[in-house]
């Protein structure tokens, strides 16, 4: 079975340069890495936005590096996830409008971790531009014998609009995140860091109780734990800042990442971050395009657990039973 999930662009704020094509897109893919057996396939979702006021032409998802895995993709129904349309077969995405697709890696053998360049591509608009944290793809494929973790990672910020809102330069921000463990069993450590952008801010973890949010571990830049076969395991991530950081969401943005023993990434998760400054954001209507107000299955490929998706007003719940709630008050 396919590994259902959502991802969304929606407040990313990505600036999209001119050019002498009508359309002008924007692309972002979740979750952002996979570890596959060689057998299976791995998939994840993407959405592309069309940002211009003219409707945006067979558009269509190529692969962009070379990786030893078949690459398909398929439209899809933005409130369930399922899938829609035919395989493989470019849409027009109207003017200001967006389409959600899940698509698919086949690998024909083993691989070590690969960054895979999707391409996002309309026939009347220059490809989305490739956002390292936003719409790149990391891939492996390990031996059917040789199973490893793979970490399906969702983020959820207390306004339900993808960013970590920090108040000024001094006080800390909060986000949640809830993981699934749709592979093998192994110790993986939780970090976070910034990429080349590197904000003035600095970032504490620690292992939360699902049903309260609160901190079952001290805070720390970084934290080890066991994760079985099917394991959920909730985590809680500080935002501190010693500055200002600029509303750009593509470029500012808190990376969690889920590492095996030898420091190979096995999930990954992020969320922007801003100062806020002057009337504060109202949020959105998703959770990293989680529907808001619904709930689905995210079932792996090999039934190794169905993970039970809701989100609300007021929690974000993964687990393999549905009541593994995230509560963020910002206070903590």
């Amino acid at each position: 079975m396919k590994t259902w999930l959502a991802a969304a662009c929606a407040g990313l704020g990505l600036v999209v340069p001119a050019h002498a094509q009508d359309a002008r897109i924007v692309a972002s893919v979740l979750p952002q890495s996979r570890s596959v057996q060689s057998d299976e396939t791995a998939t994840a979702f993407a959405t592309l936005i069309n940002a211009s006021e003219v409707t945006a032409r067979n558009c269509r998802i190529e692969g962009g590096s070379p990786v030893p895995a078949v690459l398909g993709y398929q439209t899809t129904d933005p409130a369930t996830n399922a899938a829609t349309g035919t395989a493989n077969t470019p849409v027009d995405i109207p003017a200001r409008g967006a389409q959600s697709f899940v698509f698919s890696f086949a690998p024909q053998r083993p691989f070590y971790q690969t960054e895979v360049t999707l391409r996002f591509v309309c026939d009347n608009a220059a490809p989305a531009i490739v956002r390292d944290r936003v719409n790149l793809f990391r891939l492996s494929a390990f031996e059917e014998s040789s199973p490893t973790p793979d970490i399906v990672a969702q983020a959820a910020t207390i306004q339900n609009d993808g960013f970590v809102h920090l108040p000024d330069a001094s006080r800390v921000g909060v986000f949640a995140v809830a993981t699934a463990n749709v592979g093998g069993a192994g110790n993986i450590t939780v970090r976070a860091e910034s990429g080349d952008a590197n904000p003035p801010v600095s970032y504490e973890i620690c292992r939360t109780n699902p049903a309260t949010g609160t901190c079952q571990t001290a805070r720390a830049p970084s934290l080890t734990l066991a994760m079985g076969a099917g394991e959920t395991a909730t985590f809680g991530v500080f935002v501190r800042p010693s500055g200002v950081v600029p509303r750009r969401a593509a470029l500012y943005r808190a990376v969690i990442l889920f590492e095996d023993a030898a420091g190979i990434e096995r999930g990954s998760t992020s969320v922007a971050i801003q100062t806020d400054s002057g009337t504060p954001l109202t949020g959105g209507t998703a959770v990293l395009g989680f529907p808001f107000g619904q709930s689905f299955t995210i079932a792996s490929a090999d039934d190794r657990a169905d993970v039970q998706v809701s989100v609300d007003a007021t929690n974000f719940a993964l687990g393999t039973d549905g009541s593994a709630a995230l509560f963020v008050d910002g206070q903590r």
